[in-house]
């Protein structure tokens, strides 16, 4: 299928499974994904089109702390960039999030445990107030050749981030997209509910830049396969943008949640969707140049 632009989508013959990915990031079923020091593209070079100023390279720690109760996942970010922009010769970006065990008995994981790996950190992060000002500047730009251009669905946000000491770290591409013409958004996580999923979901907030109200806003639905996803599963976060909904979901390994598959969240998300409406849910493909994270292509999948 071809985009608005006449580009096509490359044929999905070298899609990679859930196992293929697992392998490629060097992990085994049952293990920490999140804890893999394989080597894998550095996100900023995924970023095309955002200012190389905001670029940042650096060092990650991700620490898990496993307990009966809990499982916590901290995360410190240092980056001689930080220092030399924002004066961070001693602090670094540092984020906690904790998971509840409610089944710690059948859930896989030890009883107690802790696991620390060291790793590249390269990425875009910039203040609020610098992401305003470049985002503003490309609206004005866009709206300038034409007053419809925000609700074509190539001005849908194309990217994801998580808020971080006042700034914004980019996390990763959105890769599903779906008018509101025919279903809004919350219709949209009705369908995925009504099909086994839930509304009801532990995760990390994430925010987008909504060109249509001029302003990062954190996701506005989510659904998953479950609420705690101790050993993981598919997860996806959801944006009204206009005549859009703009969509990011993946599939998760075991905690710390990070993703190892975006195609085959696709896929899942739309066999539902396919099920629920006894049609093919997907009806397009959009280039939105977002792609070399994991298996995604830079291309959005368009549902109904």
């Amino acid at each position: 299928m071809a985009d608005d632009d006449g580009s096509r989508r490359p044929t999905d013959g070298d899609d990679r499974t859930r196992r293929d990915v697992l392998r490629s990031l060097g992990v085994g079923a049952g293990t920490l994904a999140g804890l893999s020091a394989a080597t894998r593209r550095a996100l900023a070079d995924t970023g095309d089109g955002l200012p190389d100023s905001f670029r940042v390279r650096g060092t990650e720690t991700v620490t898990v702390r496993i307990d009966p109760e809990e499982v916590s996942v901290t995360r410190r970010r240092v980056s001689p960039d930080l220092e030399r922009r924002y004066g961070r010769a001693s602090r670094a970006l540092v984020t906690t999030e904790t998971y509840p065990r409610p089944e710690a008995r059948s859930d896989d994981l030890p009883a107690r445990d802790t696991r620390t790996i060291r790793r590249p950190w390269d990425t875009h992060y910039a203040t609020a107030e610098e992401w305003e000002t470049y985002y503003t500047e490309r609206d004005v730009s866009t709206t300038e050749v034409s007053g419809d251009a925000l609700a074509r669905p190539s001005d849908c946000p194309k990217w994801y981030f998580e808020a971080v000491d006042g700034g914004y770290e980019l996390k990763g591409p959105m890769n599903l997209a779906g008018s509101n013409t025919f279903i809004d958004m919350d219709e949209a996580v009705d369908t995925l509910t009504s099909n086994g999923w839930t509304d009801i979901v532990v995760q990390y907030n994430r925010y987008a830049w909504v060109p249509q109200n001029a302003q990062f806003e954190m996701q506005h639905q989510t659904a998953a396969t479950g609420t705690f996803r101790i050993l993981g599963g598919y997860h996806a976060k959801f944006w009204d943008t206009g005549d859009y909904v703009t969509m990011t979901a993946h599939e998760d390994d075991a905690v710390p949640h990070e993703a190892i598959s975006y195609r085959t969240a696709e896929n899942e998300i739309a066999s539902v969707f396919e099920d629920a409406s006894g049609v093919d849910a997907i009806t397009d493909y959009y280039d939105f140049e977002n792609g070399g994270d994991l298996d995604h292509d830079g291309f959005v999948t368009d549902l109904y």
